[in-house]
């Protein structure tokens, strides 16, 4: 019996070694090690010559591109992803960011009218991406974009993304004359004032300024006719919500606006509050939710994406999602940054900002 249990925990050891090697494996062939990103830099100057681009540029582009470790921590941990939603709102959309907007757009006024007509986005939420994204230009990102672009491909968590995108990048600098080797942006590639990434510069860029070329690095006529343009071709409704959002005090007592005599009837979002427990109290707050949301949906029928319902931002803050909801998800995948689009563009169109969504 002994001498069976021995051959056992053998067998045991040999698997768990074997597993060990296996795993190695497979995780170097996920994971390029940072000995041979040489190697793979030689493969892409190989590349880029079969692609049809002289030496020397291909030279100067590649020659000084450095592994980022930076870069590869940065991607597996976007604020956008693993903050709360309420968090991200609260540390992203300000009064003072509000205030900053208005002066903005104010400043760029002719510009966003100039195109107004053309795309149909109103200045109010293009201000507001341009806030989020760049503090109205005051910062565009520190990290080379080739570097980034490259290290990304190079790890294979993305690789065909930002292979791509690289590529974009080099046709970009190549057609242009514009020196990549300098360019710096956000760890994940995009840059100028409407951080847009490479491909979205080749296809959505304006050379808003008639100047012969497209420069949203430099010019704020380019940039924002630029980012005027993405929205419209992904869809964008002129003069509608982003989202409506949902609070309490829209499912009042004494409301006597917006929602039917059902969701009256439907109250305590906010458990904390006295006073508004009655019969129609649901035990489960998500239950709850679901069930005056679900009739706000055919309350307001014109809403046409209710079947795709609605989002939580806690228990007491709910929202239903409206055509540019997605349209903006196209610019940023992050429910929280749309989030933040859709409050910082309101309070931008206050005369005197304040917070219209309290959180």
């Amino acid at each position: 019996m002994k001498r069976e249990i021995n051959i056992y925990q053998r067998c045991v050891g040999l698997l768990s070694v074997s597993l060990f090697f296996i795993i190695s494996i497979v995780s170097n062939d996920i994971y390029g090690s940072k000995e041979s990103f040489e190697k793979f830099i030689e493969v892409k100057k190989t590349e880029a010559i079969s692609r049809g681009y002289d030496k020397p540029f291909v030279d100067k582009i590649f020659d000084e591109v450095k592994y980022s470790d930076n870069v590869i921590s940065l991607s597996e941990r976007q604020a956008e992803f693993t903050k709360s939603v309420s968090s991200y709102l609260s540390d992203m959309v300000s009064l003072k960011r509000a205030k900053e907007g208005r002066l903005f757009r104010r400043e760029h006024i002719q510009t966003f009218d100039k195109y107004e007509e053309k795309y149909k986005v109103e200045a109010s939420v293009l201000s507001a991406l341009i806030g989020l994204e760049t503090n109205y230009g005051s910062y565009t990102g520190v990290h080379n974009l080739m570097d980034s672009m490259l290290s990304l491909s190079y790890m294979k968590k993305r690789a065909s993304f930002f292979d791509g995108q690289m590529w974009s990048l080099v046709s970009l600098g190549y057609e242009n004359k514009i020196d990549i080797s300098k360019l710096k942006g956000s760890w994940a590639g995009a840059s100028g004032y409407v951080q847009f990434i490479p491909s979205n510069i080749s296809d959505f860029g304006v050379d808003g300024n008639s100047d012969g070329k497209v420069d949203i690095w430099s010019s704020w006529p380019d940039a924002i006719a630029s980012g005027k343009n993405f929205l419209k071709n992904r869809g964008y409704k002129y003069g509608e919500d982003i989202v409506y959002f949902i609070s309490s005090t829209d499912i009042d007592i004494n409301t006597k606006e917006k929602v039917s005599w059902w969701a009256k009837r439907v109250l305590v979002w906010d458990y904390q509050k006295e006073g508004y427990t009655n019969n129609w109290r649901i035990t489960s707050k998500s239950r709850q939710a679901e069930a005056v949301l679900d009739k706000l949906c055919k309350y307001k029928n014109e809403w046409r994406v209710c079947n795709e319902k609605y989002g939580v931002i806690e228990d007491t803050q709910y929202y239903l999602k409206l055509p540019n909801y997605f349209v903006l998800r196209r610019w940023n995948n992050s429910t929280s940054y749309v989030l933040a689009v859709a409050k910082l563009s309101k309070m931008i169109n206050m005369s005197i900002p304040r917070n219209p969504y309290p959180l």
